[in-house]
């Protein structure tokens, strides 16, 4: 029976009663999603994530024998890999994926995955379920693209769309070539000096009218060059002639150059962005243009950098009504085509964040230093242990001066715990309580103190260690120090340990000529500090200390006033 105390109604106040069978309501929390044996979890690691992004596909790649079909000794039942699922931490929020490439002998499986959110220095984790028999459709979602995706080109034996745009493309000679960047690729085999007016020219054409009303923009790619020899080759140009046509070559004549440029007036009146440096080849590299029809700014990427940025006020809708929408061939009939292949194309009809750019080439890049994934479990146990999860979140300032922190924790492990970190400014984190979890079924309330905040604003977050290992964070919270802890106290310390530096709050302005601060260690050698008075703050910066307990000593208008420091450099 789980009973509920009603406040502020029009009943009677007290307590009534809701049956509801305990066991279900747990397991509710914890259960697999139905039919699937088997599951890890992904920890998509904070330190690999630039900014905060919301609605981000990550690309999944692993080769595992448990995902080779049941038929070469796997655990998958469908030869296309189609019993392969992603969720949220609950194991029942399915996310929307699109399965790029399954090879069933050999346990291959690449897909996109869609996070709701990807914070910078804050773990993400997902689940991954597999080996449900009689999964006959492909999980595919196109919603795993954004709206602001125009088009998406995964290269995978197909020069489809992978978004509900329909943005298929035109293929002219080129081929599909194995074991690229992500899966496969698209060979362009320009070897070499084909010109673009030539009838043998390799290249793929996008639909036309396709960048009527498109003001903002972004183009991602990764490009194998064999060569740069060949003179003012394109990655893409997109237009209708020589006067109209907005492009990005990997060498502005046979210099390895690098450019963008757009106009609506020839060569001689282009806005461009201008490599200083040259496009490495034999190897892959990834490039991105992004344009912000609002500031009039163009960036231009190489590896996930900023490369170059300047001013662009052209926008693609300024192109008109294009009809010639190239990746690998040029508006100018002398310039040559492209040697070399093509992986994982992308435009937008919005500009994309640095942060977006450089996690985008950091996941494409090296996928396994992305993310960590689990050893596999069986559904059931992997629900059983998955996640700590976070209910409330809270911390009240005490007229003592300290702080009250508490959370609900839900669908805890006896073995997980909580490290409660706090910061002064949001971004550099200590670790001040550890507690391990009490692993009881149903919702459980923790609650501690944080004796020496940090003045004037003490920012908070739980990191969530659970039973295997997989790390997660809270959101962060901040809380403003209760200006009755000066009153009731003389000042505040903090923090406390203390590292380089020391500050102390007081309710009114202090003067040097009535205070005085003193730093003793434990055997009583005073240590030399210059104070820093500002206001209603004194500040202490340290020098190299050992390690251990100090007393602070303030003098203010004779009367002594002591404070206990811990020391930890």
């Amino acid at each position: 029976m789980i009973q509920f105390k009603v406040k502020n109604s029009s009943l009677k106040k007290g307590f009534f009663c809701l049956f509801v069978p305990a066991v279900l309501f747990h397991s509710q929390l914890t259960a697999q999603p139905t039919g699937y044996s088997y599951g890890r979890s992904i920890t998509i690691l904070g330190s690999q994530v630039t900014g905060s992004l919301s609605n981000f596909p990550v690309l999944i790649s692993i080769t595992d024998p448990s995902l080779k079909q049941a038929a070469a000794g796997g655990r998958l039942q469908n030869a296309n890999g189609y019993d392969v699922i992603f969720t949220l931490p609950d194991c029942s929020t399915v996310l929307p994926m699109q399965l790029e490439k399954y090879t069933a002998s050999t346990g291959e499986y690449i897909a996109w995955v869609k996070l709701p959110t990807l914070v910078a220095n804050t773990n993400k984790l997902i689940c991954m379920f597999y080996g449900k028999t009689g999964v006959l459709a492909n999980p595919s979602n196109p919603a795993v693209w954004d709206a602001n995706y125009m088009g998406v080109w995964h290269f995978n034996s197909s020069v489809s769309d992978g978004t509900t745009n329909g943005s298929n493309l035109t293929n002219t000679g080129t081929t599909n070539l194995t074991g690229s960047k992500i899966g496969d690729g698209r060979r362009l085999d320009n070897n070499p000096f084909v010109q673009s007016s030539s009838g043998s020219i390799k290249y793929l054409q996008l639909p036309n009218g396709m960048f009527t009303g498109v003001n903002n923009f972004t183009f991602e790619g990764w490009v194998y060059l064999e060569t740069v020899t060949t003179s003012w080759e394109r990655i893409f140009d997109f237009g209708k002639n020589t006067q109209f046509n907005m492009f990005l070559t990997p060498s502005t004549g046979t210099n390895g150059i690098k450019r963008f440029a757009i106009t609506i007036n020839n060569n001689g009146s282009e806005e461009r962005l201008s490599s200083a440096t040259s496009t490495g080849t034999s190897a892959w590299h990834h490039f991105a243009v992004t344009i912000d029809a609002a500031s009039d700014v163009g960036v231009f990427y190489y590896d996930g950098v900023a490369d170059v940025s300047g001013t662009i006020d052209l926008t693609p809708n300024d192109l008109g009504n294009t009809n010639a929408n190239y990746f690998g061939r040029s508006q100018y009939g002398s310039d040559e085509g492209l040697y070399g292949t093509f992986d994982e194309f992308r435009i937008s009809n919005s500009t994309r964040s640095a942060g977006w750019i450089a996690t985008s080439y950091k996941n494409q890049n090296s996928p396994s230093t992305f993310y960590n994934i689990s050893s596999e479990l069986t559904a059931t146990t992997l629900c059983s242990i998955l996640p700590i999860k976070i209910g409330s979140f809270e911390a009240i300032p005490t007229n003592s001066g300290t702080v009250t922190i508490s959370w609900t924790a839900e669908q805890e492990n006896a073995s997980d715990k909580y490290i409660l970190e706090r910061s002064a400014n949001g971004s550099n984190w200590e670790a001040i309580k550890t507690i391990n979890a009490t692993g009881n079924a149903g919702p459980q309330k923790y609650t501690t103190q944080d004796l020496n905040p940090i003045y004037p604003v003490t920012y908070y977050r739980i990191q969530q260690v659970e039973a295997n290992n997989s790390i997660t964070y809270t959101q962060i919270i901040s809380v403003k120090l209760n200006e009755g802890a000066l009153n009731n106290n003389s000042f505040i310390v903090s923090p406390n340990p203390a590292r380089q530096l020391i500050q102390l709050a007081f309710q009114d302005n202090v003067l040097p000529q009535q205070t005085r601060v003193e730093l003793i260690n434990n055997v009583g050698v005073k240590v030399q500090v210059q104070p820093d008075f500002n206001g209603n703050t004194i500040s202490l910066k340290l020098p190299r200390l050992a390690n251990g307990v100090y007393f602070l000593n303030v003098y203010i208008k004779d009367t002594k006033h002591t404070r206990k420091m811990l020391i930890a450099q």
